[in-house]
């Protein structure tokens, strides 16, 4: 089962992802698009929000739903930090026996599942002699401006003052911030083929630990479709949310 849903959001006034600072500028990310026009295609870039951003918050989405339905996660999945089992120190945290050959990838990933259901729905890659990779069962990508709407993007600083007690100026120290505004889309799609199940198609199996986590399987389908759903109705993503909160319309 595959399930793909594209979104198209008008925002006014949004800071989401920033990156570097240059001096008191805190600047928007952007990223180049090409667009038709009358003269051939050309390059623009745009403000943008990373993939990277909305898989974190689509990720916390699911830790929240495992709470609820009791299935497991790692310590560091609980706080939002998903290391997933990048390497040897991980494995042994967790009781997870290292793969000594090829042989042994499979063991090891059903392992890491039947530790973390973030492992399981957003992929995971140990990182090891023997690497163990599993690919996301969940797909999202930049969002961007919309191209028919390109031309209603805007990107513009905004200047602020540190307020401090007048007995101490020094402290009073001047800030920008970038803001966009624009008609955004992105796409977001997941298939539920994979979940409580391992991709790895050769080596060893314990069966006692297949078993157990398909018995998992329709509960974490469950987790997987309810986090989407918080995902799709609070929009969770992005940063400066404090002082910058964007003005939002569904279109």
């Amino acid at each position: 089962m595959l399930v793909s849903i594209s979104f198209r959001l008008l925002m006014n006034l949004e800071s989401l992802n920033s990156v570097e600072s240059i001096g008191n500028l805190v600047r928007h990310r952007t990223a180049p698009i090409v667009i038709s026009t009358n003269n051939g295609y050309v390059i623009r870039f745009v403000p943008a929000v990373s993939g990277e951003s909305l898989a974190h918050a689509y990720q916390m989405c699911l830790v929240d739903e495992a709470k609820r339905l009791n299935l497991p996660l790692t310590e560091e999945g609980k706080r939002g930090e998903f290391l997933k089992f990048a390497d040897n120190n991980l494995l042994t945290k967790y009781g997870i026996q290292i793969p000594e050959s090829e042989n042994k990838i499979r063991r090891t990933e059903v392992q890491v599942l039947l530790k973390d259901v973030v492992c399981d729905i957003g992929g995971f890659l140990y990182a090891g002699d023997f690497p163990v990779k599993r690919t996301s069962l969940f797909q999202v990508g930049y969002m961007i401006p919309a191209l028919k709407d390109v031309g209603a993007t805007a990107l513009e600083t905004q200047f602020h003052v540190r307020h401090a007690p007048s007995s101490m100026k020094q402290y009073q120290a001047p800030y920008n911030v970038e803001v966009g505004s624009a008609v955004y889309t992105f796409t977001f799609a997941m298939s539920f083929d994979y979940v409580a199940r391992p991709m790895t198609a050769f080596g060893e199996r314990d069966e006692a630990d297949e078993k157990e986590l398909m018995e998992q399987r329709d509960t974490r389908i469950k987790a997987a479709i309810a986090a989407l759903a918080s995902f799709i109705t609070l929009l969770p993503f992005g940063a400066k949310k404090r002082r910058f909160m964007p003005k939002l319309e569904y279109l």
